[in-house]
């Protein structure tokens, strides 16, 4: 026991915490390769069957790189994203009516209401907002900021 307690396995501990985070998926956003996403989309089908009548529904859409690769993946696709974050929103409801989907300032969750949503301090919206202040503290190292008001969630699957 007193063997791994010693200050030299402390990059041997950091360097599996972050592997540990990249296979939950947290801070592995590099590229749609790298993660998985594309191949999983591309293979859609494969799964699903026909996607001739594909409905998606992208939560935390940021500013819709996501629902823009299925929507050219899927041209048919009906695709409903949904961004709290009114900084990110601004960008993806200019992307969504060029691209044919249809963009919501609003965050979904299994209990309507409102909740506080924090993020970078830089105030250019990011990928990294959370409901959390410490996941934006800690995870990702940086000074957190409140977005905006408490964001509402008007859809609630328990409504």
């Amino acid at each position: 026991k007193r063997l791994f307690v010693r200050k030299a396995f402390y990059p041997l501990y950091c360097r599996l915490l972050n592997i540990s985070l990249w296979g939950l998926g947290i801070l592995n956003s590099e590229n749609n390769y790298l993660s998985g996403e594309h191949c999983f989309l591309k293979n859609l089908p494969m799964y699903l069957g026909n996607c001739e009548h594909l409905t998606v529904i992208d939560v935390g859409a940021n500013v819709g790189s996501y629902a823009e690769q299925i929507v050219s993946l899927y041209p048919n696709a009906r695709v409903f994203a949904f961004e709290p974050n009114p900084v990110s929103f601004q960008i993806l409801q200019r992307r969504a009516s060029k691209h044919g989907y249809q963009a919501f300032n609003t965050g979904l969750s299994s209990v309507a209401g409102q909740m506080k949503l924090y993020d970078r301090r830089t105030g250019r919206g990011s990928t990294q907002a959370s409901l959390h202040r410490e996941v934006v503290e800690s995870i990702h190292r940086s000074e957190e900021r409140r977005v905006g008001k408490e964001c509402r969630s008007r859809w609630s699957p328990y409504h």
